[in-house]
């Protein structure tokens, strides 16, 4: 489940083998009401897992979806719910977190060999997708997500290219969570570690099996912390939720229905 802003604000809904957005009314301060705006249904043999919300290709004009499969595919669809691309993550067996990054238009995930990998909009777009062969009237998208959405589908094709990742970190566990909050890591001693490391931007979290990373857009790993627990999933909340940049704090729970909070500013 995530929120939408197509034209007004929107709530999508995921399930197995559909993609449901309904339109948010306000009938009163008490109540609210859901208008169905569209209901797709995905391709044959496409089961979604999770999926991510954004404005992809820094297009600030539409907001697309992006649903990953339980094979480790990506389809992207529109504001009118049709879908545009399908690609797939070739280092995927089963899928994993799914972040999308703004600052960077990249995607966040983690890989069947224990690894945080990072895949660039654009390298998605322009790659084919490895399980179709070569065709006349293949379509396969530009690098440009204003020409994606607006194309309907039908692209020029460009040949069997791969989703190449921008980078990989090794963690050595299998990722539970990925999240993009605002934190700023006030342990960082080491001079050259500070310089590079800019605070104001948002950092990648991922909650592994033990232990907790924290990785910056640019393939960074600057934090990691090992816990005495099994942990199960997370959140982040902003401190001055009014702020647009406020820090933010975490929020971990275990197996033990025991929950954590993280203040790491």
């Amino acid at each position: 489940m995530a929120s939408v802003k197509l034209s007004t604000e929107c709530l999508a809904i995921l399930h197995p083998r559909k993609i449901v957005t309904y339109e948010i009314q306000h009938k009163d301060e008490d109540s609210i009401e859901l208008k169905r705006v569209f209901s797709c249904n995905h391709e044959n043999h496409f089961t979604s897992y999770n999926m991510v919300v954004g404005h992809f290709g820094h297009n600030d004009k539409v907001q697309g979806i992006c649903v990953q499969s339980m094979d480790g595919r990506l389809a992207f669809y529109d504001e009118n719910g049709t879908r545009v691309i399908t690609r797939r993550l070739d280092r995927c067996l089963v899928p994993g977190p799914l972040a999308y990054v703004p600052e960077a238009d990249m995607f966040v995930t983690c890989n069947s060999s224990m690894e945080i990998e990072s895949c660039l909009f654009q390298v998605v777009a322009a790659a084919q997708d490895a399980t179709n062969t070569r065709r006349k009237d293949s379509t396969v998208v530009q690098s440009d997500l204003d020409k994606a959405l607006s194309s309907g589908g039908k692209m020029s094709p460009l040949g069997n290219r791969k989703v190449m990742s921008d980078w990989i970190v090794n963690i050595g566990e299998y990722a539970l969570d990925i999240r993009l909050s605002h934190l700023h890591l006030s342990h960082l001693k080491n001079e050259d570690e500070s310089k590079t490391t800019n605070h104001n931007e948002n950092k990648i979290v991922v909650l592994g099996e033990r232990t907790l990373f924290c990785i910056t857009i640019r393939g960074e790993l600057i934090y990691q912390r090992r816990l005495d627990y099994d942990p199960i999933c997370m959140c982040t909340y902003a401190v001055q939720p009014d702020q647009s940049t406020s820090l933010h704090n975490l929020i971990l729970a275990s197996t033990e229905s025991v929950a954590f909070v993280y203040v790491l500013l």
